[in-house]
């Protein structure tokens, strides 16, 4: 059975396993999941990471934003599986369908002041940091391993932008998946995915030679180049 994640077609599927109650789609986050105030590397920069529940719930102007940035992975052909690039429509419902976060530059108060600030003229890409969601892996009786997957916009690598957005995913996850177990996949050539999981994780990563990029591995396969990393382990 093929990993949710790897084909952008299929409907959004919702967590059906694990211990009730189960997940009602596109409503309000669990109580205890709340914006998130942390700061970057250089100790003085302030962000927030919002949450978002539903495609509907995000400015439109930012969702192209980050799908522009998603388009820009799949061309480059070094991370995520797809061939074809998404139009924002569906674009929308696969990153925002289940749960969805937006790590943005400066305080903020909630979702209405990002909807305010689109309103006003906001420029995303001096504002928008970067994105991950948390998906079921899998339908049915696996639907409570779950999965998450990371986008960094290019003026935020260096900052510790992915670490902390990792940090934030596993304080998330527990919160919405029960019993919470997780599975972690970083598809990247590039040694910032590993640096982070185990800065994070404090756990050693299975390690492929190869990677999930077909335009990668065309590429790339006979250097051998460490491109997958993989875990699976319960949150605790």
């Amino acid at each position: 059975m093929p990993a949710v994640l790897d084909d952008p077609h299929t409907p959004t599927v919702y967590r059906t396993s694990g211990e009730a109650p189960y997940p009602t789609p596109y409503a309000p986050p669990p109580a205890d999941v709340v914006p998130r105030v942390v700061t970057l590397r250089d100790r003085l920069t302030n962000t927030t990471l919002i949450p978002f529940t539903s495609p509907e719930s995000v400015p439109k102007k930012l969702t192209a934003y980050l799908c522009a940035l998603m388009n820009r992975e799949i061309e480059q052909g070094d991370t995520y599986p797809m061939i074809e690039e998404f139009s924002v429509d569906r674009f929308a419902p696969y990153w925002f369908g289940n749960f969805g976060v937006v790590m943005f530059l400066g305080e903020i108060e909630d979702g209405q002041q990002i909807w305010r600030m689109e309103q006003e003229g906001a420029d995303w890409s001096k504002l928008c940091l970067g994105s991950f969601y948390i998906k079921p892996n899998y339908p049915g009786r696996s639907s409570h391993v779950c999965n998450g997957g990371f986008l960094v916009s290019d003026k935020a690598r260096g900052r510790g932008v992915g670490r902390l957005m990792g940090e934030c995913y596993l304080e998330y996850a527990p919160r919405l998946v029960r019993p919470p177990y997780f599975m972690s996949a970083s598809n990247t050539d590039s040694s910032r995915a590993i640096h982070t999981r185990y800065s994070i994780l404090s756990t050693k990563p299975t390690l492929l030679p190869y990677g999930y990029g077909m335009l990668w591995v065309s590429r790339e396969l006979a250097r051998s180049k460490v491109a997958v990393t993989s875990s699976h382990f319960p949150i605790d």
